[in-house]
């Protein structure tokens, strides 16, 4: 995204709405101060590329049956 990270983007998103389920995808390594961010922001899933679509699949399909548990 040229305006913007990544972890800016979703904290913007989680300033807009705090309990929306956040995936990170990524393919850089994490450092010491991004793992800080994705902590602080609450992000659900980190999913490192390449991944397959299965396990995005997953993922997703693991979060749905989450909230659906909780409703």
């Amino acid at each position: 995204m040229p305006a913007m990270n990544g972890l800016e983007f979703l904290t913007k998103v989680k300033n807009f709405r705090a309990n929306i389920k956040t995936f990170l995808m990524t393919a850089f390594e994490v450092n010491d101060l991004q793992s800080l961010n994705i902590k602080a922001l609450k992000i659900n899933e980190f999913l490192l590329k390449p991944f397959s679509i299965q396990a995005l699949n997953l993922t997703i399909d693991k979060h749905l049956s989450l909230k659906k548990c909780i409703i």
